[in-house]
């Protein structure tokens, strides 16, 4: 937690907690003129599960990066 800082969400399971990290980045880029007006967002998610068992030892991890950003 000292690097990722606090989890989006704490999950307990049956012998395991889960912690979830969820980042969102969100670019963008506007076009403003006097005719013509254009904005272009990406939205980019990364994911990271991390399991611990009932000691508090990291039993598995899970990420996930996604590689081509949503547009809207």
């Amino acid at each position: 937690m000292a690097a990722l800082g606090p989890p989006s969400q704490v999950i307990a399971l049956h012998d395991q907690t889960l912690f979830y990290y969820l980042r969102e980045q969100l670019t963008s880029k506007s076009y403003f003129l006097l005719v013509y007006n254009q904005t272009r967002e990406n939205v980019t998610y990364d994911r990271a599960i991390f399991f611990f068992d009932k000691n508090g030892t990291l039993s598995d991890f899970a990420y996930s990066k996604e590689a081509i950003p949503l547009e809207k």
